[in-house]
């Protein structure tokens, strides 16, 4: 069966069998190459967390449902904890456009992140909650460029930087492909 998973403003599809474990799915994920860090994620349908070791079939998941992700930051010292309870002082928060606060500290290298894996869309990945705790989902709600320069505080040598960064994920999912004899980006 085909599964969409939503990860922040991308959606991809993926192949597994109808009797498939969440991990199945995952290993999937993985061999995606901008998202081989599958183990760092998790999975949600329905507003609920799934489990690795239940088959996907169990959550009454069919083909072409949508699953939504989420990134695990907790021990990820390869991930960027951009919402961070532990810190408390409002002077090292910033209130983003979607409500949440996110540490001011965090931006750039949340920024450099996504950029690196390839997001062009910019969004929130604060984890949604339900009353009891449990993970929901993720806001997903796009944040500007200027938003994120802003309340990062960023250097003119790091908004360059980014710019650049962002010209280059949009001319190559144009279709543009960077020449390694001129570092020059030109269309095939």
């Amino acid at each position: 069966m085909q599964l969409i998973v939503r990860f922040g403003n991308e959606q991809h599809t993926f192949n597994v069998d109808d009797q498939a474990l969440v991990a199945d799915l995952l290993v999937e994920i993985s061999k995606n190459g901008r998202f081989s860090r599958a183990r760092n994620i998790e999975l949600i349908y329905d507003n609920q967390q799934l489990n690795r070791g239940q088959r996907l079939s169990e959550y009454g998941i069919t083909n072409r449902a949508t699953l939504d992700s989420v990134v695990q930051a907790v021990g990820g010292s390869n991930w960027v904890q951009l919402f961070d309870d532990n810190v408390q002082d409002n002077d090292l928060k910033c209130q983003m456009s979607c409500g949440h606060k996110a540490v001011k500290a965090k931006l750039e290298e949340w920024t450099q992140q996504e950029l690196n894996m390839g997001h062009l869309n910019l969004a929130c990945s604060e984890v949604k909650r339900d009353t009891t705790g449990r993970k929901t989902g993720v806001c997903n709600k796009p944040w500007t460029f200027q938003e994120i320069v802003r309340n990062g505080g960023f250097n003119d040598t790091k908004v360059t930087q980014f710019r650049k960064s962002l010209l280059k994920l949009v001319c190559t999912s144009k279709g543009y492909k960077e020449c390694p004899s001129v570092s020059k980006l030109i269309f095939y």
